[in-house]
């Protein structure tokens, strides 16, 4: 990192560009009077004392203040970089449940339009970062298949149920993770990110009528409702099309359905996995903690043979300490452990 680069770093820290200066200043020299570090960082002398009580505060610097003349002294890199990280973590999870507690302002939205309909569908999944889980009669296709190409490309897990159909769908590898089909001419859904959820009649894809009406939501009571919906009633009633290859490894997932797609295919092809994963006791504990070990098996209906017992239980087994723990994806009560995130390694 050039000398450029370390101050803009320090400055995102929230020092200011005078203590930034008289920090480097110190640093390079370990021990420095307070004339000279005035003159170093091109601060006044009346001015110095306060740039160095708050480094002193951000417990960058020690002012030895008791000698004459009085100097300041740089504290070692990596221990202040140590109490910085600390500092951060003791607050890290007081602000992961204020966040948790809040995480987006609820929303409602009627639409009566098929272009409104068609915008507001391609706006939530060019904006989607975990996973997509979407419904749709097969006339919808040609609007959004550049759309979901561009979310799977950025990483995105997306489940497509294509409806009103019993052929396939053309570029069908390049839009889904996993694609399904079925001729029944089923509503339109779809659930963003758990946090943007729709629901139409399908008509509304063909044209416009003033009695049929969509709905957009964002409500954390719903979108979750909304995910049931679709995997235990909707999804098992598709014929699986397409399965895309699993993502290479390692990598961390806050989609846990993306994370039980690829460790069960992972699993199918007989690689051992391992996972780091970030979750909490379903009866109820006092936070996130992180849970190692081998992946052994797998619960689920994302893909066909389905391998639990009930259409919206996926279930990753996870061997630690020599006991085998269950974990399910947010809102989990069948399981030992509710995930937040997941890290699979081979």
């Amino acid at each position: 990192m050039d000398g450029t680069g370390l101050r803009t770093a320090l400055k995102r820290l929230g020092l200011s560009e005078k203590e930034v200066e008289a920090y480097l200043a110190t640093i390079e020299c370990s021990e420095i009077t307070m004339s000279v570090l005035a003159d170093e960082a091109d601060v006044s002398v009346r001015h110095v004392y306060k740039v160095a009580e708050q480094l002193e505060q951000r417990g960058l610097v020690v002012v030895n203040d008791h000698i004459t003349p009085t100097t300041l002294q740089a504290i070692p890199p990596s221990e202040a970089i140590s109490q910085l990280k600390g500092n951060l973590s003791a607050i890290e999870s007081e602000l992961n449940s204020r966040f948790e507690e809040h995480p987006f302002e609820s929303k409602t939205e009627v639409f009566k339009s098929k272009p409104t309909l068609f915008k507001r569908f391609q706006e939530s999944i060019s904006k989607a970062e975990n996973e997509i889980l979407l419904s749709v009669p097969v006339e919808a296709m040609p609007g959004i298949a550049d759309d979901l190409q561009e979310a799977l490309d950025r990483g995105v897990l997306i489940l497509l149920l294509v409806t009103n159909t019993e052929t396939s769908v053309s570029r069908v590898g390049t839009i889904a993770s996993v694609m399904r089909t079925t001729k029944g001419d089923f509503p339109a859904m779809m659930s963003v990110d758990r946090r943007d959820g729709f629901f139409s009649p399908t008509d509304m894809f063909r044209r416009t009528s003033p009695s049929r009406q969509g709905i957009y939501l964002q409500q954390d009571q719903f979108v979750p409702i909304l995910i049931s919906a679709f995997l235990g009633n909707y999804w098992g009633a598709g014929r699986e099309a397409y399965i895309s290859r699993p993502s290479d490894l390692p990598r961390e997932y806050t989609s846990f359905c993306h994370a039980m797609l690829d460790a069960t295919c992972n699993l199918r092809r007989t690689t051992e996995l391992h996972a780091e994963i970030k979750a909490r006791p379903v009866s109820g504990g006092d936070g996130f903690e992180t849970i190692d070990g081998r992946v052994v098996d797998t619960e689920q209906s994302i893909i066909d043979p389905p391998s639990n017992s009930r259409a919206i239980k996926n279930t990753l087994f996870l061997e630690t300490d020599d006991v085998v723990v269950s974990i399910g994806g947010p809102g989990a009560f069948l399981e030992d452990f509710e995930a937040k995130r997941v890290r699979l390694t081979q």
